[in-house]
């Protein structure tokens, strides 16, 4: 909506189990800067704005249209005339379905040896069930597309947390890889034109397309794409989050960590990224390895070691 209707911000709220989840992007539909985040929130920690009472809020205007321009947008990848899939029922799912069936393919009942698209209910992630029964999450759908992406020559922007994995890959195809936080400005452009790295139903076409212009199925793509394994975490603090960054900054510093919205360090065999919750006082952890029992071994001590940090800051202050 922020894209086709060319508004300055968009508000997107959802229920999330017992709660309520509201997500802000911009003109180019992409999620706010974690700075401008920042200062949203801490305006209304304080109360200095403005209320809008209900039934005091000006003319609501329904938008028609927008669904219909979203699914064609999602057809600018090809064609997938002849090819058949299966789709998840999701809230997402009928934008999908539409996509697909605007590129030419047959949408299906589940079968063996046909792929399942398995977009979530906002829209934002794609798991696939490939033809041979394999499940590919989020980050494995996003190294296929990034794959396809890069194999076609093109650069790549991906989130600040995407797994190292795909850094090597852009090496390999001689392309430049941004990180949205590291690389701002470029990265963010970048970002703003490549959809299908952060958009379900894009990343379903685009994966569609290319699979049907190379005469390949997904499971095929997935073999070509890199194989990694990623533990994640999310630990409590006590401390606050901000001095807490600074703190393990400072611990982990001998290792020449990246920063961006948090921060990434190449440790004991793999990678570890560490970055502030946005939903709570709380750090979220993302251990990277070439093989499973690394990567949680590898987030297992992180873990550790975020928590005797966090008490120890919450001793010294108390002390």
């Amino acid at each position: 909506a922020a894209q086709y209707a060319s508004f300055d911000l968009c508000f997107f709220v959802y229920r999330n189990g017992d709660g309520i989840t509201v997500r802000v992007f911009d003109t180019e539909g992409l999620p706010l800067e974690r700075e401008t985040v920042r200062k949203i929130e801490a305006v209304l920690r304080q109360g200095d704005f403005e209320r809008a009472p209900f039934g005091k809020t000006g003319r609501v205007m329904k938008l028609t249209g927008l669904m219909e321009a979203y699914c064609r947008s999602a057809t600018r990848y090809g064609p997938a005339r002849g090819r058949s899939y299966s789709v998840r029922t999701s809230a997402a799912s009928p934008a999908l379905c539409n996509t697909l069936w605007l590129m030419g393919a047959r949408i299906a009942p589940r079968g063996e040896g046909r792929a399942v698209f398995e977009p979530s209910d906002d829209g934002l992630f794609l798991r696939v069930t490939d033809e041979t029964g394999l499940q590919l999450d989020d980050e494995r759908t996003m190294a296929c597309a990034a794959y396809a992406a890069l194999e076609s020559g093109n650069d790549l922007a991906v989130p600040f947390e995407a797994p190292a994995a795909f850094d090597i890959m852009a090496e390999t195809f001689g392309k430049r890889l941004y990180r949205i936080g590291r690389d701002d400005g470029d990265a963010r452009r970048l970002w703003s034109s490549q959809i299908f790295m952060r958009d379900a139903v894009h990343r379903a076409a685009y994966l569609a397309s290319y699979t049907a212009a190379h005469g390949m199925s997904v499971a095929q793509l997935a073999e070509k794409a890199p194989k990694f394994h990623t533990e994640y975490r999310e630990i409590p603090l006590s401390s606050n989050r901000a001095r807490f960054m600074r703190a393990i900054s400072d611990t982990l510093g001998e290792a020449s960590p990246e920063y961006g919205r948090g921060m990434r360090v190449h440790i004991d065999g793999g990678w570890v990224t560490i970055a502030p919750s946005a939903r709570a006082c709380a750090v979220r952890i993302c251990a990277e390895s070439s093989a499973a029992e690394l990567a949680h071994e590898l987030c297992d001590g992180i873990s550790e070691r975020v928590r005797q940090l966090d008490s120890d800051i919450k001793r010294r202050k108390n002390g």
